[in-house]
């Protein structure tokens, strides 16, 4: 298995290994005639404005197309504000004109920044980190200037853009990594009642990105990838394989590889279809989409597996559901939603993992890229051996109430990954409150949207738990008798 995937990546970095264009800035000459706009309606000259706006209007369409490819969000603030601009024209109302081409020159500028975020990840890592970090500065000098409709084109900017340096984040470091992504989304929800915060979010995640900016690459940086983002569907596919061995169902591990597989063919399909025909600004969002749906979806599944877990959890009933026979369609159901959960588990981290290795191209030699990664999926090998030879040696009361902690801390982790993602994605609203916890390893963020459906799932394991107790101390109680 280590190697076919060792051969699909070498495969992937022969093709992007080799690939690299350029293009011209789109926007310098849409920015300048803005300026002239702006100048001339200050000067009170209207008819001049009118004929600038004409030649932006005819500049404006023939970029438009590759605009609209590049970033649809960004595409599509311009084109409602170009708009008003004509109504504005039509009204002659200098006061809103002004207003609406400074609005403009924000978007157009922050469009910019991405533009360029975009062609220097496409070559020199450190460069584009380097302008990401450039970007997060001017987003900083926007709030200091109490310009805060800028700031927060700014933010978004910064959101979708991310998608283009994260892969040089994660593998140096997982804590500047997370505590990035949790910024971002508590960024874009206190920009406009806390930008004091967001000041010292951004000096946050400046303090943490700039060291990275100025590292080297390694074959290790490359293990970790499939190391770290692989660990915890490999936790899920373990618990499964291990489960359905103990229960002795005949068939399951084919359907949890088979769940496996085809998540990491979707993963790596995906990955190679964001590459070739999208940037990275374009996916930036629809990443985040895709992961907060993954993750919801994982964590309803594993919930599921949970409730299933504490259901058999007593060894009479578990004595029972073996020597009753089963109907041949409630095993065909039971197995097929164990395969879902492999496939989700594999997808929610595959997309990042496959689009990380392919940002790793030109960064580091190619045989230190196919080792590293080597080493690491050797390393998930070896933990998956490890952790079903140790499962089966577990007695069964214990393994399942083990397995039900297990599955139900991986359940709170990917719900609140997954509503944290939906956010970035704007999705579901951006919220941040102080009174709540952020706990990045079990992925609770200070969001009411995911704090209280992972305090649900906390108080079913309590009452799990609970409940197991008194029966335990009932059956004790008969037996003295």
């Amino acid at each position: 298995m280590a190697r076919g995937l060792a051969l699909i990546l070498f495969s992937l970095l022969m093709v992007f290994g080799s690939a690299a264009h350029a293009e011209d800035d789109p926007i310098a000459a849409l920015i300048q005639l803005n300026k002239q706009m702006i100048k001339s309606v200050k000067d009170g000259d209207m008819d001049s404005a009118q004929q600038t706006f004409e030649t932006f209007k005819a500049k404006w369409k023939k970029e438009e197309p590759s605009i609209k490819k590049e970033n649809l969000s960004s595409h599509s603030e311009m084109d409602a504000n170009i708009a008003m601009i004509s109504l504005s024209f039509i009204n002659q109302d200098a006061g809103k004109l002004k207003t609406q081409l400074e609005e403009l020159a924000s978007h157009l500028e922050t469009y910019q920044q991405a533009v360029v975020l975009k062609k220097t990840s496409s070559g020199q890592s450190r460069a584009s980190l380097t302008a990401y970090i450039q970007s997060l500065k001017d987003t900083k000098q926007f709030i200091e200037k109490k310009q805060l409709d800028e700031a927060s084109s700014a933010i978004d900017n910064l959101v979708t853009s991310w998608l283009a340096v994260e892969g040089d984040v994660v593998s140096q470091s997982k804590e500047a990594y997370t505590t990035s992504e949790e910024n971002l989304a508590l960024m874009k929800a206190e920009i406009g009642s806390h930008p004091e915060m967001v000041s010292k979010q951004i000096d946050e995640m400046i303090q943490l990105l700039e060291p990275i900016a100025s590292s080297s690459y390694s074959w290790w940086d490359a293990a970790l990838i499939p190391i770290r983002e692989g660990m915890e569907a490999l936790l899920v596919i373990g618990a499964l394989l291990t489960m359905t061995k103990k229960a002795r169902v005949t068939g399951s591990s084919t359907w949890i590889w088979g769940g496996a597989s085809a998540g990491m063919a979707v993963s790596l399909a995906a990955g190679i279809g964001v590459t070739v025909l999208f940037s990275s600004s374009v996916f930036g969002e629809n990443n985040f989409l895709l992961g907060g749906v993954t993750g919801v979806l994982s964590a309803v599944m594993l919930l599921y597996v949970g409730v299933w877990l504490h259901r058999n959890a007593s060894m009479d009933k578990w004595r029972e559901k073996i020597n009753i026979q089963k109907s041949q369609a409630l095993k065909k159901r039971s197995l097929l939603s164990f395969a879902l959960i492999a496939f989700l588990a594999v997808v929610r981290e595959g997309l990042e993992t496959v689009i990380f290795f392919i940002g790793l191209v030109g960064k580091l030699p190619l045989t230190e890229l196919i080792g590293g990664t080597a080493a690491g999926l050797i390393v998930l090998v070896i933990v998956g051996v490890l952790m079903i030879k140790l499962g089966m040696r577990i007695p069964l009361k214990p393994f399942f109430l083990l397995s039900m902690a297990v599955v139900l801390y991986m359940c709170v982790k990917f719900l609140g990954t997954g509503v944290h993602s939906l956010q970035l994605a704007g999705i579901l609203p951006s919220d941040a409150e102080s009174w709540l916890p952020s706990v990045s390893v079990l992925g609770i963020y200070p969001s009411v949207y995911s704090t209280i459906p992972q305090m649900l799932i906390f108080l079913f394991l309590l009452i799990a738990l609970v409940s197991e107790a008194a029966k335990h101390f009932t059956n004790g109680k008969e037996l003295t008798k």
